[in-house]
């Protein structure tokens, strides 16, 4: 979202999820290698007191958000109740419907990653895919796909399965709610197929 916000000539605030801020702090220090003046994009850490920091500054004259609904309601209600333009893209998850004519290699392989890279925690990623047709018969290969991703500390270099040349290893998962979610969703593929 900063990059549009710089290029129009505008400074930016970024605050990341307190959860992970890692790859937010790699692409502030980027920029700076890169030459971007200081206090152009600028980041601040915190939770709750840091959202109503920026929903109540002064300084601040627009809000953009991706996240959940809870925090997006909550951004968009303060930020907007102190005259701010606030735009909040909540809930923000990926669905896809995968035709018969698809080439089945390239779209299991695409679903498997869409779906469970990042460990399924980015907003984008995918949460749920209809199979439209013979595509339907493509269910136990994505299952059986799905269940050779390893988890790894995030940082190990990334090797291939050595049955499949496939990689077979993701990001770890930064909450328990998440793990669950990413077994309920195994569970529900794989009662689908007895069906």
């Amino acid at each position: 979202m900063f990059p549009t916000a710089v290029v129009c000539g505008n400074t930016s605030v970024i605050k990341p999820s307190e959860r992970d801020p890692g790859a937010c702090m790699l692409l502030v220090q980027l920029l700076q290698e890169a030459g971007l003046p200081d206090g152009v994009v600028n980041v601040i850490h915190g939770e709750h007191e840091a959202v109503n920091f920026i929903c109540d500054s002064p300084d601040i004259r627009a809000i953009s958000f991706v996240g959940s609904d809870q925090a997006g309601k909550h951004i968009y209600e303060r930020g907007s109740r102190n005259g701010k333009r606030v735009q909040c893209n909540m809930g923000a998850k990926n669905h896809g419907v995968i035709m018969p004519d698809a080439n089945k290699e390239n779209m299991l392989n695409q679903l498997v990653g869409a779906a469970f890279g990042a460990a399924g925690q980015r907003c984008m990623a995918l949460s749920t895919a209809v199979l439209v047709g013979e595509a339907k018969h493509w269910l136990p290969e994505l299952v059986e796909r799905s269940s050779r991703l390893r988890v790894s500390a995030g940082q190990c270099q990334r090797v291939p399965d050595r049955a499949t040349s496939q990689w077979g290893t993701d990001r770890p998962s930064v909450r328990r709610k998440a793990i669950c979610s990413t077994k309920e969703m195994k569970d529900s593929i794989r009662k689908s197929m007895v069906r």
